[in-house]
């Protein structure tokens, strides 16, 4: 799987990710959009990459990508640069994800669209 960013006129933070806005470094995730939907925030679980330092915080769902298959994985987005690259290059271990779903939510619907669609009332 390859990745390709083409570089983009002013300020934004990132590349844009599949859900169309910019990613932020350390706070975006790409995933399988056809088990976890684009735009929901996500609770991450793990540790930093080589280390047993806790990595918990909340991410949202902004991209996707060929190798990421299934509940199972997801791409943490590190930013820009060597120092990014390097956390990228490494970040290999297990964790555990939460998809956060407002109440009313039909995360079947999801599934089948791929992208957080209205919450529905019932």
């Amino acid at each position: 799987s390859f990745v390709f960013f083409k570089e983009l006129p002013g300020d934004l933070s990132g590349p844009i990710g599949t859900l169309g806005v910019p990613l932020t470094a350390e706070r975006s995730i790409a995933v399988d959009q056809r088990v976890i939907p684009l735009g929901v925030p996500v609770y991450l679980s793990t540790t930093f990459p080589n280390t047993k330092q806790e990595l918990n915080r909340l991410m949202v769902a902004q991209d996707t990508g060929g190798a990421i298959n299934g509940a199972v994985r997801a791409d943490f987005y590190w930013g820009f640069g060597d120092d990014a690259g390097a956390m990228a290059g490494r970040m290999k271990q297990q964790g555990r994800m939460w998809v956060l779903l407002p109440k009313g939510y039909d995360p079947e619907m999801a599934t089948r669209t791929g992208i957080m669609p209205p919450v529905i009332k019932k």
